[in-house]
């Protein structure tokens, strides 16, 4: 098994007063499959930073690394949006520290139990055996990829 614990390589605060840029955004969800030339219409103006960043004042970023969230779609350099104001529950993708390594997991908490769970089967879960090594930073609520550098 490897060390699936520490797995982010830096975190960003959101810029509270972020410049706006605006990007078009079409009328039309775009299909994975054949395109349709028909559709080509825009609809509005899409701003990354109002799309990705709802509180300012509570959001972070994390660029990741490692495989550990892989089955998730998480890739190994991956940036992660995750909100401090948001209560974190069962079964959603957190950002956390335990035992003083900030990492990033799925968050396992019911039947009086909490698990750091792994999204991948070459790692096992980590038991959280006392509430104190656990402090849940906030849900993921963005990932950010870019396809071509």
């Amino acid at each position: 098994m490897h060390n699936h614990l520490n797995n982010v390589v830096e975190i960003w605060e959101a810029d509270p007063n972020p410049e706006k840029k605006q990007f078009k955004l079409f009328l039309f969800r775009a299909p994975a499959g054949f395109p349709s030339p028909a559709e080509d219409y825009i609809e509005s103006s899409l701003d990354l930073n109002e799309y990705i960043v709802t509180r300012p004042a509570t959001t972070y970023f994390a660029r990741l690394a490692g495989d550990s969230l892989i089955d998730l779609g998480v890739l190994d350099g991956d940036v992660v949006a995750f909100d401090r104001s948001i209560t974190a529950s069962h079964n959603q993708l957190v950002m956390c520290t335990f035992m003083n390594e900030i990492t990033a997991k799925v968050l396992y908490a019911k039947n009086n139990k909490v698990m750091l769970c792994p999204a991948n089967d070459q790692y096992k879960p980590i038991y959280v055996n006392n509430p104190d090594d656990l402090i849940i930073l906030g849900p993921i609520t963005a990932i950010i990829r870019k396809l071509i550098q």
